[in-house]
């Protein structure tokens, strides 16, 4: 699951940045209003594929020691484990409720922490989905728009 989630990441940073590359699009305020009107579900997407891939390789990295070397050893990297990701997710929260910039005097922001992230990305996947009339998976092959 995280390798994927990693993979998957990897594939929307990519198709996201031959799309910047091969289209011409209208001028923008900023990249933040650029990648949201444009690209937002590339956007979101990527972010959290990566910090849910992340989290799932912190995952491995707890079970490893208990399996390897016990409970004693296990406890112990469970909890700088523990207080590393703690740690990184306090940092990704940070910078998502500081918003990415502000357009007519309005703050703009893609959620307030990560749960709220994860749950946009949720929104705008669906939205996708009943857009194009689709399930995720059923567009391998098919062209997308911008």
């Amino acid at each position: 699951v995280s390798l994927m989630n990693q993979v998957v990441a990897i594939v929307y940073s990519t198709v996201a940045v031959n799309k910047i590359a091969e289209l011409t699009y209208a001028p923008t305020e900023g990249v933040a209003q650029f990648m949201e009107k444009y690209h937002e579900l590339s956007w979101i997407g990527t972010n959290v594929h990566f910090l849910l891939g992340l989290m799932g390789f912190a995952c491995l990295a707890l079970v490893k020691p208990y399996y390897l070397y016990g409970k004693n050893v296990g406890d112990v990297t469970a909890c700088w484990i523990g207080a590393a990701m703690a740690l990184c997710i306090s940092i990704v929260n940070r910078g998502i409720s500081q918003g990415h910039g502000q357009m007519a005097d309005v703050s703009m922001k893609f959620a307030n922490n990560l749960g709220g992230l994860v749950v946009s990305y949720v929104k705008l996947l669906l939205k996708e989905c009943l857009t194009l009339n689709v399930l995720p998976f059923y567009r391998l092959g098919s062209s997308s728009r911008p």
